[in-house]
């Protein structure tokens, strides 16, 4: 059997486990129900292996370890439904096919061009630096002249770096942005390194647009209210997308004041179906404020450095 002929049969054997038709599903849908498929399969490989340990226990702690398992099978079973309600709605949104954005390298500025021309909402000019300030963190942006090229395309690397209350640092980040000629900001991946204790824990969230992973429009070149755009997509791991909300929204910060300019967005992934953020961006500076919609927590611009 060859593969095109797998593909399909795969397809049309989720499209029937979704009580529809393989017209009726599109890519999107059957991707969503793969990835339940998969966080179902994990909280059930996590329940059996709690088990393992539990019946290596006296009668009183394996009845007590057995129901804490049997619980936490049911809360992340439940996660998976949320998950998996979320990625249908951004399918609903979005478009239903497949996700396969269509990347030109000669489509693309250099990252000199980018910075002479920049996206009035996401401008990369190289050499500038924000620092935000939050309730318990501050993050310095630095748009560095480092480069990497991705998808044969030379992207502007820029430097995320986040710090606590006591200086110490908890995620050092590289992302890698490239802007096209329409004056689409493209985002093409990430290297992120998570510290605990100023050891590093891990790289969750890295990702790179390669045969895996696609990148997606960190800020488009024409915003319009009501519209959805995937920033990334690798299926599991990167799924943040956003939305537009108003073009004409107000914020102030320290170091910004957008009067009633802004463009306001909102953030989400599936991965987390309850956290929300509304960002604000002024233009010609760019991302200023960020709200946790649950929390209200307040992310702000407190400075801006353009190279000398």
């Amino acid at each position: 059997m060859n593969r095109v002929h797998q593909s399909s049969l795969l397809s049309l054997t989720l499209a029937a486990a979704l009580g529809c038709t393989a017209a009726q599903a599109g890519e999107c849908q059957i991707t969503s129900f793969a990835l339940k498929r998969m966080c179902f399969n994990q909280a059930e490989t996590d329940y059996w292996e709690t088990l393992s340990f539990c019946f290596n226990q006296d009668q009183t702690s394996l009845n007590e370890c057995r129901s804490e398992a049997r619980a936490t099978f049911f809360e992340e079973s439940a996660f998976c439904d949320e998950q998996t309600e979320a990625r249908n709605d951004l399918c609903e949104a979005t478009d239903d096919g497949p996700y396969v954005p269509a990347i030109d390298p000669e489509q693309f500025l250099s990252p000199d061009e980018a910075a002479a021309d920049p996206n009035p909402f996401f401008p990369l000019i190289i050499g500038r630096q924000y620092t935000y300030v939050g309730i318990e963190e501050t993050v310095v942006v630095t748009i560095t002249e480092d480069t990497r090229e991705i998808r044969g395309i030379e992207c502007t690397a820029v430097r995320d770096t986040v710090t606590d209350e006591e200086g110490n640092v908890v995620e050092d980040t590289i992302d890698w942005y490239a802007q096209d000629q329409m004056g689409n900001v493209w985002y093409f991946g990430e290297l992120s390194q998570n510290y605990e204790d100023g050891y590093l824990e891990n790289l969750d969230g890295s990702f790179t647009a390669d045969d895996e992973a696609q990148p997606g429009i960190i800020m488009p070149a024409a915003p319009v209210v009501g519209q959805v755009f995937r920033q990334e997509f690798k299926p599991g791991e990167a799924e943040d997308a956003g939305e537009v909300l108003a073009l004409n929204g107000s914020a102030s910060t320290p170091a910004a004041d957008c009067g009633s300019g802004c463009l306001v967005t909102r953030d989400f992934t599936p991965l987390e179906p309850d956290h929300l953020e509304t960002k604000y961006y002024a233009p010609g500076i760019g991302f200023i404020l960020e709200v946790d919609d649950e929390t209200g927590e307040r992310l702000e611009l407190v400075d801006l450095q353009d190279p000398s």
